[in-house]
């Protein structure tokens, strides 16, 4: 049997494979070091983070620069040097992405279900925005007009006469199946079945420590992204809607424990080439410690192997 990779190696691997967008990837570190970290960040040390991807500076450049062109980031300077940091939109977003990646289980549900139907005469731009709103919210769609999620589930800034919204609980009042056979029409539970499976296989055996507090940084942002951009399509339905042998259930418990294994070598990594406004990079806030229901060390300062 031949032996296994050694950990540089198999870092190697994982990014030849993870070809992602330099924005995209971004966004990503701005959620999970950033924010943290008092929320803001020189360029230079951005740079030298997305260095650890292979990534150049040109391309981190023009990153951040459509970034801001959408809204996501703001600049402020201090001499010579630019910081980075999110927008109050971005920061909203960021929350609620923040509350569905992290959690450290999927939430209960009591039966309730919330329905909202569009108004057929709500047509061009301002129904494609509405309807992308309700995808990342997670509502499915059972009919061109009529989009459902579990819980009670109001939509902020929706206008009176675009939608009406119900509510309604049938509990003990449909067939045991019928909830599931509702779910399998709203949303498209085999894909994302498919995708988490994906996950798990690429991030398998990813557990053992790195000599490299670099390589960690690398696994723990990588993993996250890719989890991340499953999660947030997924409506993270309870587990009483979901098809047997549920993939998504195991994807969460190996990106938990590759968190809570790797983000402390990943946090000293950070620790020695982020610079912030107030100058160092600030310990991560105490929420950081709390993700995937914690067990998260502290990293040191200006420790490890950069």
């Amino acid at each position: 049997m031949d032996a296994p990779a050694s950990p540089p190696a198999t870092i190697a691997a994982l990014l030849e494979r993870t070809r992602v967008r330099a924005g995209s990837l971004i966004i990503t570190v701005f959620g999970d070091t950033v924010v943290p970290r008092g929320g803001s960040i020189w360029l230079g040390s951005l740079i030298r983070l997305m260095a650890a991807f292979t990534m150049s500076e040109r391309l981190v450049r023009t990153g951040v620069y459509r970034l801001s062109r959408e809204g996501w980031l703001a600049s402020h300077s201090r001499g010579r040097k630019a910081y980075y940091h999110l927008t109050p939109s971005g920061i909203a977003t960021f929350a609620e992405a923040d509350r569905r990646i992290y959690a450290a289980e999927g939430p209960p549900w009591d039966g309730d279900w919330t329905l909202l139907h569009m108004a057929p005469a709500l047509t061009g731009a301002r129904r494609q925005a509405l309807k992308a709103h309700l995808d990342w919210s997670g509502y499915g769609q059972l009919c061109p007009n009529l989009f459902i999620h579990t819980g009670r589930r109001p939509v902020p800034g929706l206008a009176g006469p675009e939608a009406v919204v119900f509510y309604a609980n049938l509990a003990g009042q449909l067939p045991a199946a019928a909830p599931r056979d509702v779910a399998a029409l709203a949303w498209d539970l085999d894909r994302l079945n498919a995708a988490y499976a994906t996950f798990t296989a690429s991030f398998a055996g990813f557990e053992p420590a790195f000599a490299s507090s670099e390589d960690a940084f690398i696994l723990v942002t990588l993993m996250i992204h890719e989890y991340r951009r499953i999660l947030l399509r997924d409506p993270q339905l309870p587990g009483e809607l979901l098809p047997p042998g549920w993939a998504g259930h195991g994807a969460r418990d190996l990106a938990a424990r590759l968190y809570r294994r790797h983000a402390e070598a990943a946090g000293r990594f950070v620790s020695t080439h982020m610079e912030s406004w107030q100058g160092l990079a600030p310990d991560p806030s105490s929420s950081y410690f709390e993700r995937f229901g914690g067990h998260i060390a502290s990293p040191a300062r200006g420790t490890g192997n950069p």
